[in-house]
C-alpha cells in the first residue's frame, strides 16, 4: 500500500486490511509486525507521529500535508492481488504510460532493455518525490542529449504523458488524469496538458548517453558498433538508486545517502 500511498496512518493501514481481507488485524500484533519488519528490511519506517511511510518518502510532512489538502479524495482501491506484488523488492508499476516511456528511450538512444527501464523507473520515482513533470524534464537533461528542439518537444510530449497517467503519492494513488476528469474535475494538482518550459541553449555537448542513430535502434544489423556509445547506467559517474551507497554504509543509495 506504501509503494502507491507513500504515507499512511497506523489505523487507516487497518481499515484497509480489513478491506482487502474482511478481517480485522489485531493492533498490538500487527504493529510489532511492522517494526520488526521495518527493521530487519530497512522499509517500512515509522515517524514520531505513528505515520508508516515507504522507504523512499524523503519528508513525511510535506507529503502528508498534499493528502490532507485532498480530503475529499479517498485512497485508490486497489485489488489484493495487485497490492501484493507492489511489496516485492524494487517493484515498479509497468503500466501503459510506463512502457511508453521506456519504449522512447529504447528506441531513440542507445541503451540497453534494462537501462531503459531503470531509466523509466528512475522518473516514475521522480514523479512521487517532486511531483513536478518539470523535474523530469531536469533529470533527462543530465542524463540523455537532446540534438536538437524537435526532439525536446517530443520527448516533453512523453514526459506529460508520463506524468499524467501515473499514480501518485500526493494523490493518494490516482494519477492526475483520473482526477483531472469524471466527478472531480478540479482535483488534480496540475493541468492536463501542462507545457514543459525548454531552454533552447541546453547542455547537448556531454550526454550521458547519445540518440541512436537515425533509422536504427541499439542491437540494429545496422548498425556497425553501438558499445562505445553506450553507457551503462549503473557505472556511469551518478550513483544509481540501487547501487551500493558511497559512504560504504552497506545500504543501497536510495535507503542511504539518496534518501537524504
Amino acid at each position: 500500500m506504501l509503494y502507491y500511498y507513500g504515507v499512511m496512518g497506523h489505523m487507516t493501514i487497518l481499515a484497509k486490511l480489513e478491506e482487502l481481507t474482511g478481517v480485522r488485524p489485531d493492533y498490538q500484533e500487527f504493529h510489532t509486525i511492522l517494526l520488526r519488519g521495518g527493521e530487519y528490511y530497512d522499509a517500512p519506517r515509522m515517524d514520531s507521529y505513528g505515520y508508516w511511510a515507504h522507504q523512499n518518502v524523503h519528508d513525511v510532512d510535506a507529503l502528508l500535508k498534499e493528502q490532507r489538502a485532498r480530503a475529499d479524495v479517498d485512497y485508490y482501491r486497489f485489488s489484493k492481488s495487485k497490492l501484493l506484488k507492489a511489496g516485492a523488492p524494487d517493484y515498479f508499476d509497468d503500466t501503459p504510460a510506463f512502457q511508453r516511456l521506456h519504449d522512447y528511450f529504447s528506441t531513440h538512444y542507445q541503451m540497453t532493455e534494462k537501462e531503459a527501464k531503470d531509466l523509466a523507473a528512475e522518473c516514475q520515482h521522480i514523479v512521487n518525490q517532486i511531483n513536478e513533470p518539470s523535474a523530469i524534464f531536469d533529470f533527462l537533461k543530465t542524463t540523455i542529449e537532446f540534438p536538437d528542439v524537435e526532439s525536446v518537444q517530443r520527448l516533453a510530449d512523453v514526459v506529460m504523458f508520463f506524468w499524467n497517467n501515473t499514480r501518485q503519492w500526493t494523490l493518494k494513488g490516482h494519477s492526475p488524469a483520473e482526477l483531472g476528469t469524471g466527478a472531480n474535475p478540479g482535483l488534480s494538482s496540475q493541468p492536463k496538458n501542462l507545457h514543459i518550459p525548454f531552454d533552447t541553449n541546453l547542455p547537448f555537448a556531454t550526454p550521458a548517453v547519445r540518440p541512436a542513430p537515425s533509422g536504427q535502434t541499439l542491437g540494429s544489423p545496422h548498425s556497425k558498433s553501438s558499445n562505445p556509445t553506450v553507457t551503462d547506467l549503473k557505472t556511469r559517474q551518478k550513483t544509481g538508486r540501487n547501487d551500493p551507497c558511497p559512504c560504504r554504509s552497506g545500504k543501497k543509495f536510495k535507503h542511504c545517502c539518496g534518501g537524504l
